[in-house]
């Protein structure tokens, strides 16, 4: 009797054990005997109470069952269904509903016991969930029931759940049948058979090696170490793919490879033990077999993998051990570095048992292989074409920007999404519409019908009428569709995947896309923003145009600068606008305030704290916003004030352009610009003297040159005596700030100014502010002290305070429809606002 045959196709099947076939099969044999029409759970019965075998001769042992007499009244009450007119010589009994009932409840009755095949014992057990069975009955009205079997079965100790007669016949085929495999175990071969497992490239190094450990006599248990997204499972694939072609030496042609997956086997063990017996099944099969080669994705799940914290118990890497040891056993593991490090080099028992094959991440040029070989079966899944400039680059940008993940995968993630975009985008959802009026039609031709049998012909032709009404409105919806989905992109391009990476990242692509023409007229740009510093802006955007052009070392940053001056004179300004400017956006922009940054431990803020401290999971917060933001400008705010701990930091960015944080991992600084800030000196040149900042406002221009002189020379003279010089010679440039002059602060109270008009656009303000009130803005807010920062003080009390007391006064509401229009005057020592 074909078990597995469709028409006998009932839950649990597949998990009989040997011992539960032997008994279903004897059953049936009995059925047949009695030539009984259907093969009923009283044969299954029968042969249980003759079968000497297993956990449920013990059982009825322990229950006091007479299983001679139980045998002798089973046999009486078939023996009245032969007499049956029905019951002829040479029937063939029909696999019964209660058959299927019975294995369905012997299934379920597996699993709530937390065991993976079903046994005799889950037969016998379920034939007490089975409605209509008389000689259950009969035992129920003795005391035996249900859970009295299942207490009685638990009591008598470690059974086996593979049945205590589940070895298997010396004279069958050990082979490992498809058919048999467990449930948390996949054929790799049968599924490259059916080619569902994709070709790889630039991968047969790998593959070779694998090759050479798996032949080898002792310890031929390669592992696959590398970054997660490296492709450690499609190497083995690709080799389970040669293996199947037959591209393999003779001594592995033979082998079938076994996917275990290590969670599975954990899943629904509820006993102790169960782990054990799951994984020893499996293992003395694969052992018989002589072919087999196991593979364990993430292998070291393995490691306290069904331990249930007892001495008592094993877990699977120590089952594992001895039979990897004696090479009885071949093991394929894959595993990332880090898992590597905690679990293997730990246990140096375990890892001298496997042979590692360390997999780097791959070039960008192979990835391109790669993706080329997978484009059709991308463009079959999404019905899109995927254009050969796209996957370039979709490898070169996720290279560029997504750092935080490995070649091919974050490329081919890139690939997939995008053409999903394209596909959903075609999708056009108008079906519920479609629905409601092929409703309505129908209503309607029910309802001419109606009126014409009733012979109301007014009625019907109106019925007719609003019929071709709703038939118009469907065909142009339907039309409509076409055009819609005719109006999307049906292709993959290059921009397409740009903006992919835009929705990953939320880095612009544009703030990599640094043009000559952008850095021609950088210094420029940067001087609209920036006023009276123009000497510091022509050194910045040179070190910036020379270190793009390729003449500066390739490793450091774009560049890296050191401020000093006093304070409100645009430093800050700067680091702004540069990132704007450079980089397309001020969000790109980091600040630190290295005065926090004043304790031996502040470092740990920046690249994250040590292994074992509060805090090691969330990062650090300089090598976070870097690895998400990699084109960015970095703007160290007062460095006097840090811990020389952490200019020791600064200084290896400055000079290798990377630093390692807390997990180890590298983070690059490369495509960022590094500014600094300080105030070193500035207490040295305070105001008074020649040499203060009083210069920036003598009339003589000489002096004035000369005082700046005198003071840079000062305050330069105080940085090296604080600041180490192997610092300050990494700098690429640094600067002195000068003060600014009435004229400098009369042109940053017209950018502030006009600043806060264009943001009134957007509130539906047209505001007009005349040059006296710019001028009366600027006395007020002129300060030797404060700078430009006093600027932007009183232009928030004169103008945006005097314009939002004007607002209420007149009741005009925060959102209108209609644009009005405000002039601001400053007239006879008092400032106005009308219409």
């Amino acid at each position: 009797m074909d078990l597995s045959s469709p028409k006998n196709n009932a839950i649990g099947f597949d998990r009989l054990t040997d011992n539960a076939r032997k008994v279903i099969n004897q059953g049936y044999s009995i059925a047949k005997g009695y030539m009984h029409n259907e093969f009923l759970v009283i044969h299954v019965f029968l042969a249980l109470l003759e079968n000497k075998k297993g956990v449920v001769d013990e059982l009825f042992n322990k229950l006091g069952i007479d299983d001679k007499a139980t045998i002798g009244r089973i046999r009486n009450e078939l023996a009245n269904l032969t007499s049956l007119p029905e019951s002829k010589p040479g029937t063939i009994p029909s696999f019964s509903a209660q058959i299927k009932e019975l294995i369905n409840e012997a299934y379920l009755t597996s699993v709530e016991l937390g065991q993976v095949f079903v046994g005799t014992e889950h037969l016998f057990l379920a034939m007490f969930r089975t409605n209509g069975l008389k000689f259950v009955e009969d035992m129920k009205r003795v005391g035996i029931d249900f859970e009295t079997l299942k207490n009685s079965i638990t009591s008598l100790g470690n059974y086996s759940m593979l049945d205590s007669n589940d070895s298997f016949d010396e004279d069958s085929d050990p082979t490992l049948n498809p058919d048999e495999l467990p449930f948390f175990v996949r054929d790799m071969n049968q599924i490259a058979e059916e080619g569902k497992f994709p070709k790889i490239t630039g991968r047969d190094e790998e593959v070779q090696r694998l090759i050479h450990i798996l032949s080898r006599k002792t310890k031929n248990n390669p592992i696959l170490v590398g970054d997660a997204g490296v492709g450690k499972t499609a190497i083995v694939e690709g080799f389970v793919n040669r293996l199947v072609a037959g591209d393999l030496p003779a001594s592995l042609i033979q082998k079938r490879v076994l996917n275990v997956d290590v969670a599975s086997i954990i899943a629904g063990a509820k006993l102790r033990g169960d782990v054990e017996e799951r994984i020893s099944y499996l293992i003395n099969r694969a052992i018989e077999d002589g072919n087999v080669i196991i593979f364990i994705d993430e292998i070291h799940n393995i490691v306290g993998a069904g331990s249930v914290g007892g001495k008592d118990t094993l877990d699977v890497a120590n089952i594992l051990k001895p039979y990897l040891t004696s090479s009885e056993l071949t093991v394929i593991g894959a595993t990332t570095t880090d898992e590597y490090n905690k679990y293997f080099e730990e246990d140096s028992a375990l890892s001298r048992r496997f042979q590692p094959v360390f997999i780097d991440e791959l070039d960008v040029e192979s990835t391109k292989k790669i993706l080329t070989t997978m484009k059709k079966e991308f463009e079959d899944y999404h019905k899109v074409k995927i254009n050969s400039d796209a996957i370039k680059e979709a490898v070169e940008l996720s290279d560029k920007f997504i750092k935080d993940r490995y070649l091919p995968d974050k490329a081919i993630d890139l690939i997939d999404e995008a053409a999903a975009s394209v596909k959903i985008g075609r999708e056009v959802a108008i079906e519920p519409e479609l629905s409601k009026l092929g409703a309505k039609l129908i209503e309607a031709q029910e309802k001419k019908e109606k009126a014409v049998k009733n012979k109301k012909m007014d009625s019907a032709m109106k019925f007719k009428l609003q019929e071709e009404k709703i038939t118009d409105q469907i065909e142009n919806l339907i039309e409509g569709r076409k055009a819609v989905k005719q109006k999307y992109k049906k292709t993959v391009n290059a921009d397409l995947i740009k903006q992919t990476v835009v929705d990953w990242t939320k880095i612009p692509i544009a703030a990599s896309d640094i043009s000559n023409k952008k850095l021609a007229n950088l210094a420029n740009k940067l001087k609209e923003r920036v006023i009276g510093q123009d000497h510091i802006v022509d050194n910045l955007a040179l070190a910036i145009q020379r270190s793009h052009l390729g003449l500066g070392e390739g490793k450091r940053p774009l560049g890296s600068f050191l401020f000093l001056g006093p304070t409100g004179v645009g430093k800050t300004e700067l680091a702004k606008s540069l990132a704007k400017e450079l980089f397309g956006s001020e969000d790109l922009l980091v600040q630190i305030d290295m005065s926090e940054m004043m304790e031996m431990h502040s470092v740990s803020k920046l690249i994250g704290s040590p292994p074992g401290y509060v805090g090691h999971d969330e990062g650090g917060q300089l090598t976070k916003y870097v690895k998400r933001k990699p084109y960015s400008v970095v703007l160290f705010d007062e460095i006097e004030k840090a811990h020389p701990d952490t200019l020791n930091l600064l200084l290896q960015i400055l000079d290798e352009g990377q630093i390692t944080d807390a997990k180890g991992a590298k983070v690059s600084f490369s495509n960022t610009v590094i500014m600094m800030t300080s105030n070193i000196g500035v207490e040295d040149v305070a105001p008074g003297g020649k040499i203060g900042f009083d210069f920036a406002f003598d009339e003589d221009k000489p002096e004035a040159d000369k005082s700046y002189t005198d003071m840079k020379d000062t305050i330069t003279d105080r940085l090296r005596k604080t600041l180490r010089p192997e610092f300050i010679n990494r700098v690429d440039l640094i600067d002195v700030f000068r003060s600014l002059t009435k004229e400098d602060c009369l042109e940053i109270t017209k950018i502030q100014v006009n600043d806060l008009v264009l943001r009134l656009l957007n509130k539906e303000i047209v505001l007009d502010v005349s040059t006296e009130l710019v001028n009366y803005i600027n006395e007020q807010g002129y300060s030797k002290e404060f700078g430009g920062r006093n600027i932007r003080r009183k232009v928030i009390e004169i103008l945006e305070n005097g314009l939002a007391q004007y607002l209420l006064d007149q009741d005009i509401p925060a959102k209108r429809k209609k644009m009005i229009k405000i002039k601001a005057d400053y007239n006879k020592e008092k400032v106005v606002f009308k219409k």
